[in-house]
């Protein structure tokens, strides 16, 4: 499988990152784990109505989100990773962020599917479920419907980072960029010659 690293664009309030930025979303980004996640662009980040039903996962949402935007020293990581992981899933099904997983996804960002005859098919990142701490991020191939775990860094993200509807979605979406190839079963054979099972008597 294909594994490639984000890109360092220079980070603004707008929508990119630099190492040389002492800021929370600056130094979350730098993690290995979370190369596979997008910038949230600041004006989605701020509006609070993006918040609303989060307090279920985070006892003490008002702090976390306070964190950051680098208003308050970090205090509960994991809270402030779960927080940016929800707002994420939420960002990526919007025209803007969408757009911004497309071109990832199509530049193989994510890897190629494993299976025989899906070679150069892009996979595109999975949760199994959109709630928190049910599972590790997966790798979805449009083409054979499989689902794969990573083989790199993303093994260690939280699947709800991209929901259970964020794959289908963008192929939905812009099915001219996912189309469909033909793939053939593997045949077994010793010799040149096609085994054949012999059927179960009933």
């Amino acid at each position: 499988m294909t594994n490639t690293s984000s890109s360092s664009a220079s980070f603004t309030n707008t929508d990119s990152l630099s190492d040389s930025d002492d800021t929370w979303i600056s130094r979350f980004h730098n993690r290995s784990e979370n190369s596979g996640l997008i910038m949230i662009h600041d004006s989605f980040l701020q509006d609070k109505f993006n918040l609303v039903g989060l307090m279920r996962y985070i006892s003490n949402l008002s702090r976390s989100f306070d964190v950051i935007k680098n208003k308050m020293p970090s205090r509960n990581k994991k809270e402030e990773a779960l927080l940016y992981y929800l707002v994420h899933q939420r960002y990526i099904l919007t025209n803007a962020g969408m757009e911004k997983m497309l071109e990832r996804v199509i530049q193989h960002f994510y890897g190629d599917c494993r299976r025989m005859g899906c070679e150069d098919i892009p996979l595109i990142p999975l949760g199994l479920s959109n709630n928190p701490k049910i599972s590790s991020v997966k790798l979805y191939c449009y083409n054979c419907n499989n689902v794969f775990d990573p083989d790199n860094s993303l093994s260690g993200l939280d699947g709800c980072s991209f929901g259970s509807s964020f794959a289908h979605l963008l192929i939905l979406t812009h099915k001219e960029n996912f189309p469909k190839k033909k793939y053939g079963n593997y045949i077994p054979r010793i010799f040149g010659f096609r085994i054949y099972e012999e059927k179960e008597n009933q």
